[in-house]
Protein backbone atom coordinates (compact mmCIF):
# COMPACT_ATOMS: atom_id res chain seq x y z
CA UNK A 1 0.00 0.00 0.00
CA UNK A 2 1.51 3.50 -1.16
CA UNK A 3 0.47 6.25 1.15
CA UNK A 4 -1.27 9.24 -0.43
CA UNK A 5 2.45 11.01 0.17
CA UNK A 6 3.80 14.39 -1.95
CA UNK A 7 5.98 14.37 -4.35
CA UNK A 8 9.34 15.55 -3.60
CA UNK A 9 9.23 18.25 -6.48
CA UNK A 10 5.60 19.49 -4.96
CA UNK A 11 7.53 20.33 -1.47
CA UNK A 12 6.86 24.28 -0.63
CA UNK A 13 9.77 26.43 0.02
CA UNK A 14 9.25 26.96 3.64
CA UNK A 15 9.12 30.01 5.44
CA UNK A 16 9.86 31.84 8.66
CA UNK A 17 6.80 30.60 11.14
CA UNK A 18 4.90 33.98 12.51
CA UNK A 19 5.42 34.81 15.55
CA UNK A 20 2.02 36.93 16.22
CA UNK A 21 -0.72 35.71 15.84
CA UNK A 22 0.15 31.97 16.26
CA UNK A 23 -1.38 30.79 12.98
CA UNK A 24 -2.91 27.30 13.13
CA UNK A 25 -3.86 26.16 9.93
CA UNK A 26 -6.37 23.53 8.00
CA UNK A 27 -6.97 22.96 4.58
CA UNK A 28 -9.55 20.46 3.03
CA UNK A 29 -13.41 19.77 3.60
CA UNK A 30 -15.29 21.77 6.08
CA UNK A 31 -18.01 20.15 8.13
CA UNK A 32 -18.96 20.26 11.70
CA UNK A 33 -16.71 16.77 12.37
CA UNK A 34 -13.85 18.06 10.45
CA UNK A 35 -14.01 21.59 12.31
CA UNK A 36 -15.98 21.43 15.05
CA UNK A 37 -16.54 24.29 16.54
CA UNK A 38 -14.97 23.70 19.78
CA UNK A 39 -11.84 24.56 17.92
CA UNK A 40 -13.08 28.07 17.54
CA UNK A 41 -14.43 28.57 20.81
CA UNK A 42 -10.66 27.63 22.13
CA UNK A 43 -8.99 29.39 19.54
CA UNK A 44 -11.03 32.28 20.70
CA UNK A 45 -10.24 32.08 24.21
CA UNK A 46 -6.16 32.93 23.57
CA UNK A 47 -7.76 37.08 22.94
CA UNK A 48 -5.83 37.57 19.42
CA UNK A 49 -2.95 35.47 20.62
CA UNK A 50 -3.94 32.55 17.94
CA UNK A 51 -6.19 32.95 14.43
CA UNK A 52 -7.18 30.18 12.57
CA UNK A 53 -6.82 30.00 8.91
CA UNK A 54 -9.39 27.97 6.60
CA UNK A 55 -9.02 26.91 3.59
CA UNK A 56 -11.56 24.34 1.61
CA UNK A 57 -14.86 23.94 0.89
CA UNK A 58 -18.02 22.74 2.34
CA UNK A 59 -18.81 19.33 2.41
CA UNK A 60 -22.02 18.07 1.42
CA UNK A 61 -24.40 18.99 4.39
CA UNK A 62 -22.69 21.87 5.69
CA UNK A 63 -24.08 24.16 3.29
CA UNK A 64 -23.82 27.93 5.32
CA UNK A 65 -21.14 26.26 8.40
CA UNK A 66 -18.39 28.42 7.22
CA UNK A 67 -20.94 31.64 7.05
CA UNK A 68 -21.70 31.11 10.72
CA UNK A 69 -18.72 30.37 12.48
CA UNK A 70 -17.33 33.77 10.52
CA UNK A 71 -20.47 35.36 11.62
CA UNK A 72 -20.19 33.75 14.87
CA UNK A 73 -16.46 34.09 15.76
CA UNK A 74 -15.46 37.07 14.27
CA UNK A 75 -16.97 39.84 16.14
CA UNK A 76 -16.01 43.12 17.71
CA UNK A 77 -13.26 43.54 15.12
CA UNK A 78 -11.53 40.39 16.47
CA UNK A 79 -10.44 37.90 13.84
CA UNK A 80 -10.50 34.29 15.38
CA UNK A 81 -11.26 32.84 11.61
CA UNK A 82 -9.91 33.95 8.58
CA UNK A 83 -11.37 31.61 5.64
CA UNK A 84 -9.06 31.24 2.55
CA UNK A 85 -11.26 30.16 -0.06
CA UNK A 86 -10.77 27.66 -2.39
CA UNK A 87 -7.09 26.63 -4.23
CA UNK A 88 -5.06 24.78 -5.83
CA UNK A 89 -3.04 22.29 -4.48
CA UNK A 90 0.29 23.96 -4.34
CA UNK A 91 -1.43 27.28 -3.50
CA UNK A 92 -2.39 25.35 -0.08
CA UNK A 93 1.00 24.02 0.53
CA UNK A 94 2.48 27.55 0.19
CA UNK A 95 -0.37 29.00 2.67
CA UNK A 96 0.40 25.86 4.90
CA UNK A 97 4.52 27.49 5.36
CA UNK A 98 3.49 30.51 7.24
CA UNK A 99 1.20 29.09 9.85
CA UNK A 100 2.58 27.46 12.75
CA UNK A 101 0.62 24.28 13.40
CA UNK A 102 -1.73 22.09 11.01
CA UNK A 103 -5.47 20.56 12.23
CA UNK A 104 -6.15 17.30 11.18
CA UNK A 105 -8.98 15.85 12.94
CA UNK A 106 -11.12 13.12 12.94
CA UNK A 107 -14.50 12.10 15.39
CA UNK A 108 -13.44 10.02 18.18
CA UNK A 109 -16.50 7.98 18.08
CA UNK A 110 -17.37 7.88 14.22
CA UNK A 111 -19.28 4.64 13.14
CA UNK A 112 -18.27 5.14 9.40
CA UNK A 113 -15.72 2.60 8.30
CA UNK A 114 -13.79 5.27 6.08
CA UNK A 115 -13.79 7.52 9.12
CA UNK A 116 -11.78 4.74 10.91
CA UNK A 117 -9.41 4.40 8.39
CA UNK A 118 -7.91 7.56 7.74
CA UNK A 119 -4.41 7.15 8.74
CA UNK A 120 -2.22 6.98 5.42
CA UNK A 121 -5.26 7.59 3.34
CA UNK A 122 -5.55 11.44 4.07
CA UNK A 123 -3.03 13.63 2.15
CA UNK A 124 -3.83 16.65 4.60
CA UNK A 125 -1.65 15.20 7.48
CA UNK A 126 1.45 14.91 4.98
CA UNK A 127 0.70 18.35 3.37
CA UNK A 128 1.24 19.22 6.88
CA UNK A 129 4.47 17.81 7.36
CA UNK A 130 5.82 19.06 4.34
CA UNK A 131 4.94 22.81 5.04
CA UNK A 132 7.20 21.78 7.95
CA UNK A 133 4.01 22.08 10.47
CA UNK A 134 3.79 20.38 13.85
CA UNK A 135 0.47 18.05 13.68
CA UNK A 136 -2.75 18.83 16.24
CA UNK A 137 -4.55 15.16 16.11
CA UNK A 138 -7.56 13.75 17.61
CA UNK A 139 -6.29 10.99 20.12
CA UNK A 140 -6.79 7.97 18.41
CA UNK A 141 -4.93 4.69 18.86
CA UNK A 142 -3.57 4.59 14.96
CA UNK A 143 -3.24 8.43 14.78
CA UNK A 144 -1.66 8.86 17.80
CA UNK A 145 0.86 5.58 16.86
CA UNK A 146 1.70 7.17 13.59
CA UNK A 147 2.14 10.65 14.06
CA UNK A 148 2.34 11.26 17.67
CA UNK A 149 4.89 8.79 19.11
CA UNK A 150 7.05 9.38 16.21
CA UNK A 151 7.53 13.27 17.25
CA UNK A 152 5.24 14.66 14.72
CA UNK A 153 2.76 16.34 16.83
CA UNK A 154 0.17 15.88 19.42
CA UNK A 155 -3.36 14.38 20.14
CA UNK A 156 -6.43 16.53 21.66
CA UNK A 157 -10.15 15.25 22.13
CA UNK A 158 -11.17 17.60 19.24
CA UNK A 159 -15.13 17.48 21.01
CA UNK A 160 -13.30 19.21 24.01
CA UNK A 161 -12.47 23.21 24.25
CA UNK A 162 -10.60 22.53 27.38
CA UNK A 163 -8.12 19.57 25.62
CA UNK A 164 -8.03 21.29 22.40
CA UNK A 165 -6.82 24.70 24.09
CA UNK A 166 -4.36 22.67 26.64
CA UNK A 167 -2.60 21.02 22.75
CA UNK A 168 -2.33 25.44 21.56
CA UNK A 169 -1.32 27.17 24.63
CA UNK A 170 1.71 24.06 25.13
CA UNK A 171 2.73 25.11 21.45
CA UNK A 172 2.71 28.94 22.50
CA UNK A 173 4.65 28.38 25.21
CA UNK A 174 7.56 25.87 23.90
CA UNK A 175 8.42 27.60 20.71
CA UNK A 176 11.41 26.02 20.08
CA UNK A 177 9.86 22.42 20.86
CA UNK A 178 7.85 23.18 18.19
CA UNK A 179 10.79 24.60 16.10
CA UNK A 180 12.21 21.17 16.42
CA UNK A 181 8.86 19.48 15.67
CA UNK A 182 8.56 21.78 12.58
CA UNK A 183 11.44 20.56 11.15
CA UNK A 184 11.40 17.18 11.93
CA UNK A 185 8.08 16.81 10.13
CA UNK A 186 9.74 18.06 6.63
CA UNK A 187 12.35 16.05 7.22
CA UNK A 188 10.27 12.49 7.49
CA UNK A 189 8.88 13.44 3.97
CA UNK A 190 12.05 14.19 2.06
CA UNK A 191 13.34 11.03 3.58
CA UNK A 192 11.10 8.62 3.51
CA UNK A 193 7.08 10.18 3.14
CA UNK A 194 7.00 11.13 -0.24
CA UNK A 195 5.70 9.55 -3.45
CA UNK A 196 9.32 8.67 -5.03
CA UNK A 197 10.70 6.84 -1.86
CA UNK A 198 6.80 4.98 -1.74
CA UNK A 199 6.20 3.37 -4.63
CA UNK A 200 9.72 2.01 -4.68
CA UNK A 201 8.27 -0.96 -3.02
CA UNK A 202 5.79 -1.46 -5.69
CA UNK A 203 7.83 -1.46 -8.61
CA UNK A 204 9.81 -3.72 -6.25
CA UNK A 205 7.13 -6.15 -6.03
CA UNK A 206 6.25 -5.74 -9.76
CA UNK A 207 10.11 -6.55 -10.81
Amino acid sequence: MVWNVPRLAELPTLHEKPNTPFVLYYHGSINRERLPESVLEAVASFDGAIRLDVAGYEAPGAQGYIAGLLSRWNRGGRMTMQFLGEHQHHELLTMATRSNAGLALMPMDSKDVNMKHMVGASNKVFDYMAAGLPLIVSDLPDWRLAYVDTGYGMTCDPASVESVKSVLNWLIQNPEHARCTSARCRGAIEREWNYERQFQSVISHLS
